[in-house]
């Protein structure tokens, strides 16, 4: 179906237009209406992109609460003796057990660079960035096997 605007660039500049005055109407409404769309559709992301600011600063000044005997769950000692990582699944680990685990996951994956001269780093916490036992790396290890079994040939 063509539109009025790819008739209009065959005209000369200077036509008079009243006998195609009803569909350049019609074709500015559906232009109108497609704007209001867009509009309505920016005015939703923005307030989705507010919403989302505001959750990212509540957590990023979340307290929590951590019962005096917490203990890592990587390696079982007792937490508030040192510096550590509390997750929003309910894990807390010990630095320490954090950074070799992650060393560890690094000797697997070489293309992910989160530990640097064997300190994890903490701006921006990419060493923390998602719980190690609940997040999508050990979500995404699900298909890898546990152990390989060679077959004879």
């Amino acid at each position: 179906m063509l539109s009025i605007e790819d008739i209009l660039r065959f005209f000369p500049d200077f036509v008079v237009i009243e006998a195609f005055k009803t569909e350049i109407c019609s074709s500015l409404e559906q232009y109108n209406k497609s704007l209001d769309t867009l509009r309505a559709e920016i005015n939703d992301y923005k307030h989705n992109s507010i919403n989302i600011q505001n959750e990212s600063l509540t957590l990023y000044t979340q307290d929590i609460c951590l019962a005096s005997n917490a203990r890592c769950s990587l390696s079982g000692c007792p937490v508030v003796s040192e510096p550590f990582f509390y997750f929003s699944s309910g894990h807390s680990f010990l630095e320490r057990n954090l950074t070799k685990a992650k060393r560890k996951e690094l000797s697997v994956t070489p293309h992910t660079n989160t530990i640097e001269n064997g300190k994890a780093q903490r701006q921006g916490l990419p060493i923390a960035a998602e719980c190690p036992l609940t997040g999508s790396t050990i979500i995404d290890s699900v298909d890898i096997p546990l152990y390989f079994i060679s077959l004879p040939e």
